[in-house]
């Protein structure tokens, strides 16, 4: 068996928006507001197992989740995705 293990990575946009001077409900409107682009980070592990004679793929698993700031909590995230992608493994016959 042969086992390849890919990891990426890509940035996702999300809007932003909040209300400045609230004034609460009136026929002016709500007050300002400002909109501003937030990026975050989104990782994939994708998993192949091969049969190393017919070269066939025998299983694949994949996992994917927003990276945290913090490499501690990032490592235990992982860790936990992995755990979960082989609760699939060995594949049902």
């Amino acid at each position: 068996m042969s086992i390849v293990a890919v990891g990426t990575t890509h940035e996702r946009p999300t809007l932003r928006t909040f209300y400045d001077g609230f004034p609460g409900w009136r026929w002016g409107g709500f007050g300002e507001s400002t909109t501003y682009v937030e990026n975050y980070e989104v990782g994939t592990l994708i998993v192949d197992m091969f049969d190393n004679r017919s070269k066939n793929l025998i299983w694949r698993g994949s996992a994917s989740d927003t990276i945290p700031d913090k490499p501690d909590k990032a490592v235990k995230d992982l860790e936990k995705s992995v755990d979960k992608m082989f609760e699939h493994f060995p594949p049902s016959a």
